[in-house]
């Protein structure tokens, strides 16, 4: 059981050095910062874009594939828009009227700093 346990930590480290890599990619970081709008929007984008594709004229695409690639990239775009739009100015505002003290003046509640 001895090689299997060093087999395993060893995987785990693996896997921990190169989820970390990954998760610290700034593209990973700034879908990390829209995923709740990707995550409210999809149902709607994906009940919405065919008819409104269909009002404009245009063909919904009839394969899975550039159906799934198309629905994305509507959706990843409009959480972006929310994000900009609405998420972000929210947001601000904690540190506007928080009262001294509390959790928005917290150093855990900043934004994490850039790594490069």
């Amino acid at each position: 059981y001895i090689p299997m346990a060093k087999g395993f930590v060893y995987l785990a480290v693996v896997l921990d050095w190169f989820s970390r890599r990954v998760l610290a990619w700034r593209p990973m970081v700034y879908i990390g910062q829209i995923s709740y709008g990707i995550y409210v929007l999809h149902n709607f984008v994906e009940d919405l874009a065919p008819p409104a594709l269909a009002t404009l004229g245009l063909d919904w695409p009839r394969s899975s594939l550039p159906s799934f690639v198309l629905l994305t990239a509507l959706t990843v775009a409009l959480a972006a828009l929310s994000w900009t739009l609405i998420e972000n100015p929210i947001n601000s505002l904690k540190q506007r009227w928080s009262p001294p003290g509390s959790a928005a003046d917290s150093p855990a509640a900043a934004p994490p700093a850039s790594s490069r």
